[in-house]
């Protein structure tokens, strides 16, 4: 296991539901995520595989209130998706939004790769 210092996930959603309502009685996270999957078929059922690269990990999560947090994570999230320049954001559709911010504690990946 990899423990980590400096490491946030940011993700939003409405500013009501199950979500929300489970982290106001408990802030612990577990993420997990995928990439590079491919199956792997074979003539037997049991014989099946993938290839696969994934992490998991712990954390605390945080709902950002202030502004200019939650403008700070949205632009992140932009840049991440490709968008150019700094983005704008409707005023009213920013005070609807909920952002939130998972700090990571720890986290391991595993790789399963037939050519590596």
């Amino acid at each position: 296991m990899i423990l980590c210092e400096e490491v946030y996930i940011y993700f939003h959603c409405a500013s009501k539901g199950k979500k929300l309502d489970m982290i106001a009685q408990n802030s612990n996270a577990c993420f997990e995520a995928d990439c590079s999957y491919k199956t792997i078929e074979a003539e037997n059922a049991c014989d099946w595989s993938a290839e696969f690269e994934s992490v998991i990990g712990d954390g605390k999560i945080t709902i950002l209130e202030e502004e200019t947090q939650k403008v700070g994570a949205l632009d992140t999230l932009m840049k991440r998706y490709g968008f150019p320049g700094k983005p704008h954001y409707i005023p009213s559709a920013l005070a609807a939004v909920t952002v939130l911010q998972i700090r990571v504690t720890s986290m391991t990946g595993k790789r399963k790769m037939e050519n590596i």
